[in-house]
């Protein structure tokens, strides 16, 4: 692998990500009944035979589709690369394949292969291109994978088609990758240029040797083109979040968030809930500083025209991009050792990009030192504390301050509270391994993206920098800190469910000590979090009294764990707050 090619995905920050295939025509909805769950998915939930499902393309006729209006709106809102669905797990290709009829050319009175169009306006207009293809589910295929009928469903939803081919026995995983999926990536490789990324999904019942079978393949076809870790087994060149999934700290390692604009990845007629620009820029800076992609996605219409509501929340985004000079991609994340509770901050070069969210007419930034060359707003820069004046803002959307500096900034590491706040994040502290034990469920399931979940191995920082797999006595993390001011300080632990929308579950009893103090206690929740598929609470643990200033190392372990349920919970952050500040604040 070449470390430039990284290196490109690193900086290119922000990208769009399309679905779009015959599900769009029913948008949602089968014989009158509405689909709750994502769009794409609508033949599996309603287990329509492949027959039926095939007339679609008969309808298929997408006569307002222009892949330049694409690219431009997708450039214009400060994206760098574009990820199309080639084919989904209906088995449908969106270009012209030769190794199936079942495409857009042959198969509908369209008659045009979406794919090379949108390759030429990538290619004309600098924008880099991936393409999404499931390498393993395939429900128009009688090989195509399924896990069988003892593996957890998908929302009650079968992973591979058994409603058209119920015989599980007769079906052959490997004979579907030979014949379909393997020359199929091979065209796909071959005949529409440069191929940025290989986005693969799902990578249930695909074994380790086909995995690397199909790597071998993409390499040899196009030894430049990025590989998603949902090949399976460990084998992508970079890593994916689950669906919706967003950072709680810098990985260490080429990773990426895929989001929806709305609720949905294919289009659904009766999903109106769309991100507005403020929600999609903290997505972008929430993952930027953390040094991670975001891949925003938008389901276009049957017709083949972009939502208009996602089109101009893509256009408000840009325009804030404009009015700033926000610099999105070549960034670097976050210089300081923790996140901001106003805002967020990523590096050019020598520059700093603040970014303010709160409606504040002030701001002072302790702990950076080094002479400033240039700022865009006025400021004072004295004894390590930068303090800008804020213009009033028009609107909600993030002021931005350009600070400069002569060179590379100097930045305190300590760990210390800000505003009355001190956010610890796993990937800032050192794990603490305890006493293992046989605990676990022997059952093999899958997260969002079929892929199985480990239940039995040491703890460890998941892709998105949370603590997993923390259940034996005495496993947890420890954190080197400053507490600069006397006063009472409430400990929160926030915990989130790696389950795709798995309720949250306590039934864990957690310590936490520092310089002498103990506070011991079962987590209960004080406020329950949905981060989109995944679901959260926080749970304050107690009080620590700090009678003069201290350093010193705050650990949080395990004692005990009571439910399987509860292994599932994923440690994503232990908050400090100064109840002084929120009486203040109150």
């Amino acid at each position: 692998m070449n470390d430039k090619n990284i290196e490109g995905f690193k900086q290119a920050r922000f990208g769009l990500f399309i679905h779009w295939g015959l599900y769009a025509i029913p948008g949602g909805r089968w014989k009158g009944e509405r689909m709750e769950y994502i769009g794409e998915w609508l033949q599996s939930k309603f287990r329509i035979p492949n027959a039926e499902y095939a007339e679609l393309a008969q309808q298929f006729n997408p006569r307002y589709f222009n892949a330049e209006e694409w690219v431009e709106c997708a450039q214009a809102a400060g994206m760098a690369y574009i990820v199309f669905t080639a084919k989904h797990h209906d088995g449908f290709a969106m270009y012209h394949s030769r190794v199936s009829p079942y495409n857009i050319v042959d198969a509908t009175p369209f008659g045009r292969d979406v794919l090379r169009e949108l390759a030429n306006a990538c290619k004309l207009h600098g924008m880099k291109l991936g393409i999404y293809y499931s390498h393993c589910l395939d429900w128009h295929e009688s090989d195509g994978a399924d896990p069988g009928p003892d593996c957890d469903k998908n929302f009650n939803m079968s992973w591979g088609n058994d409603w058209d081919f119920s015989e599980f026995k007769q079906k052959e995983f490997s004979r579907y990758l030979k014949t379909k999926a393997f020359p199929q990536i091979q065209e796909l490789l071959t005949d529409y240029g440069p191929v940025f990324l290989l986005w693969f999904d799902c990578p249930i019942q695909i074994t380790r040797q086909q995995c690397g079978e199909l790597r071998s393949l993409v390499k040899s076809l196009q030894p430049d083109c990025l590989i998603s870790g949902r090949i399976g087994h460990g084998m992508g060149d970079f890593g994916n979040l689950g669906d919706n999934q967003m950072p709680v700290g810098n990985p260490g390692f080429p990773l990426e968030s895929a989001n929806t604009i709305n609720h949905t990845w294919g289009y659904k007629k009766d999903d109106h809930q769309w991100m507005d620009a403020k929600s999609v820029i903290a997505g972008l800076l929430s993952t930027n500083e953390r040094d991670v992609n975001y891949l925003l996605n938008v389901g276009p219409r049957a017709d083949g025209r972009l939502p208009e509501a996602a089109v101009d929340v893509l256009a408000e985004v840009g325009n804030w991009r404009k009015r700033w000079d926000v610099q999105i991609q070549n960034t670097a994340p976050n210089p300081f050792p923790q996140q901001f509770p106003w805002g967020w901050c990523t590096t050019c070069g020598r520059t700093l990009q603040f970014f303010i969210k709160d409606a504040k007419t002030e701001l002072a930034i302790n702990g950076i030192d080094g002479e400033i060359e240039s700022c865009t707003l006025p400021f004072e820069h004295h004894d390590k504390t930068l303090l800008f004046s804020l213009p009033k803002q028009d609107d909600e959307l993030p002021v931005v301050v350009k600070v400069t500096f002569a060179q590379k900034p100097l930045i305190d590491s300590l760990l210390t509270l800000r505003d009355g706040i001190l956010q610890l994040s796993p990937v800032k502290g050192k794990i603490l391994y305890g006493t293992a034990t046989a605990v676990g469920s022997p059952k093999q399931s899958f997260g969002a993206a079929a892929e199985v979940l480990a239940t039995g191995g040491r703890c460890s920082l998941g892709n998105n920098g949370a603590l997993t797999q923390w259940h034996h006595a005495g496993d947890g993390l420890c954190w080197q800190i400053r507490i600069p001011e006397k006063g009472l300080y409430e400990i929160q632990v926030t915990t989130i469910n790696r389950r795709h929308s798995a309720p949250w579950c306590g039934l864990r009893t957690v310590r936490i000590e520092f310089n002498g103090q103990c506070i011991e206690k079962k987590l209960e929740p004080t406020r329950m979090l949905k981060e989109s598929y995944y679901h959260g609470a926080v749970s304050n643990i107690g009080i620590l009294e700090i009678a003069a200033p201290e350093c010193g190392l705050l650990t949080l372990t395990t004692q005990a764990v009571s439910s399987q349920e509860a292994i599932d919970m994923e440690l994503t952050s232990v908050d400090i707050l100064s109840t002084q500040n929120r009486e203040k604040q109150k």
